[in-house]
């Protein structure tokens, strides 16, 4: 079978890397109503009902076999493949459960989405082991999130980057910790949300280089412009960021912590366990006469996350699902 003769839904999230999920899905997959000249889809989680109903309805008539859909359909009722030619579904989960632990009442609600879409999907393929280790269904794989940066050579600069959200499961009190000769190579590059609030203005008082809600366009820039990379994260599921900046020939430093996917990831050399530690590490490689070995530890990290670099990803995606890649011919996927 084609990737073609198979449906895709994709979630309506508008955040990078899943509209880039969404982009590269639905350049091999099926996928009925995107508009391809804008690369977007229908606006709002309040048309994501008439979307699934057309969308099942143009299966139907097509007598699609195969469909796939992209993380969370909050909306997205299984039980529908009962009246179709549909023999199986698989889904691109992320990491179900650990998602919006902080929102009141919402770890009950996914968990009763986990049991619908586990009940009816044939397989689920999450971000990392760590992910599938913590759900509790046998139909689970991990394959990981496609990365789209290109690799880059390692850089030279001496600057910083904290790349993460102003959230407490980022842990960004742990900046404050860090001494004087880091905390001026710092930049600080978040996008706001309803729990940065509490973190913005002291930010400002303490960093004198942060950037709030960068354009796609400034955020790169900043990454070409850093050297090091540092995460204290709670909690990891996969670390997009983390990987794009390693991609991008940053030494990104992450905290080892049993509630992360960090070892699972990150290797040995750039992780580690105190702050302590973590600036002893920054402050010998920023040394000229050690910078063969960053190279040497760069590429290492690079090689290992190779396997998630889009064009390796998605050939992994249709080994699992049993189809051949084919992009999709013009006029196959149509605007609204």
């Amino acid at each position: 079978m084609n990737s073609n003769e198979v449906g895709f839904i994709p979630f309506f999230y508008n955040i990078k890397w899943s509209r880039n999920l969404n982009e590269l899905l639905s350049k091999y997959f099926y996928c009925p109503y995107y508009n391809k000249n804008e690369k977007t889809y229908l606006p709002g989680k309040s048309q994501q009902s008439d979307y699934m109903s057309k969308s099942i309805s143009d299966f139907r008539s097509k007598g699609i076999e195969k469909i796939i859909f992209s993380d969370f359909l909050e909306c997205f009722d299984l039980t529908w493949i009962r009246s179709t030619s549909v023999k199986e579904i698989f889904g691109i989960i992320h990491s179900l459960n650990f998602i919006n632990a902080d929102i009141p009442g919402a770890e009950k609600k996914y968990q009763e989405y986990e049991k619908t879409i586990s009940a009816f999907a044939n397989k689920l393929f999450c971000a990392t082991d760590f992910v599938k280790d913590n759900l509790p269904y046998k139909n689970v794989e991990s394959i990981g999130l496609p990365i789209f940066n290109e690799r880059k050579q390692t850089s030279t600069s001496d600057k910083i980057i904290w790349n993460h959200r102003l959230s407490r499961d980022k842990n960004p009190l742990k900046l404050f910790e860090l001494n004087s000769d880091i905390k001026n190579k710092l930049i600080i590059s978040s996008p706001i949300n309803n729990s940065s609030t509490n973190y913005i203005k002291k930010i400002k008082e303490e960093f004198k280089n942060f950037i709030f809600n960068p354009s796609e366009e400034e955020y790169y820039n900043i990454l070409n412009d850093v050297g090091f990379g540092i995460s204290f994260n709670e909690y990891e599921t996969f670390g997009y960021s983390v990987l794009e900046s390693i991609q991008n020939g940053i030494m990104y430093f992450v905290q080892r912590k049993k509630t992360t996917c960090s070892s699972e990831i990150i290797i040995d050399e750039l992780l580690f366990n105190e702050i302590d530690e973590l600036q002893e590490k920054i402050s010998f490689f920023s040394k000229e006469e050690n910078f063969n070995k960053r190279i040497e530890i760069v590429n290492k990290q690079q090689e290992k996350i190779n396997k998630y670099y889009f064009k390796n990803w998605i050939k992994v995606l249709s080994e699992k699902i049993s189809v051949d890649l084919i992009e999709n011919k013009k006029g196959d996927i149509f605007d609204l």
